[in-house]
């Protein structure tokens, strides 16, 4: 198994950052705007599955934690056409900084991968980290436009 873990700076709010990531089931923060999603039950257990209309690739996730009052949620990534991908399990956590903005902390967790494998996937994954981070401070721009953001800098 093999742990990857980044963090972003914000100068948005955590609970702005919190209240997209808090929705499972609009993830564009991960999909980008043109995903599709598609959602069977609700809170934890709940599954979502992300689509796009240019790639029939699904990817298919499980919330299994939420916690509100931590700005923290746990989702197992169940099926993703990137196959290291598989059964890979994502935290994600908002924190706030010491200049009244956020700290966007993202891991994973790939089963699939031996040890020997980590500069290979940190180099597979970081980049998608990078691009996730970006997507959600965008996002978070367009809801609170009053609020500035640092882009997505790793911390």
């Amino acid at each position: 198994m093999v742990t990857l873990q980044r963090t972003f700076e914000s100068s948005h709010t955590p609970d702005s950052i919190w209240s997209l990531v808090a929705d499972f089931s609009a993830p564009q923060w991960i999909g980008g705007s043109d995903c599709i999603v598609s959602v069977t039950g609700d809170g934890i257990g709940q599954v979502r599955s992300l689509s796009w209309p240019s790639d029939p690739a699904i990817s298919v996730h499980r919330l299994d934690e939420q916690d509100h009052s931590l700005r923290k949620q746990v989702f197992t990534i169940i099926k993703n056409h990137n196959l290291l991908m598989d059964r890979a399990r994502v935290t994600v956590s908002v924190a706030p900084n010491n200049a009244g903005g956020s700290i966007l902390a993202i891991q994973i967790q790939v089963q699939s991968a031996p040890e020997d494998y980590e500069n290979d996937v940190a180099s597979a994954l970081s980049p998608i980290l990078q691009a996730c981070a970006s997507q959600l401070f965008e996002l978070v721009c367009e809801q609170h436009p009053s609020q500035q953001t640092a882009a997505g800098q790793p911390a």
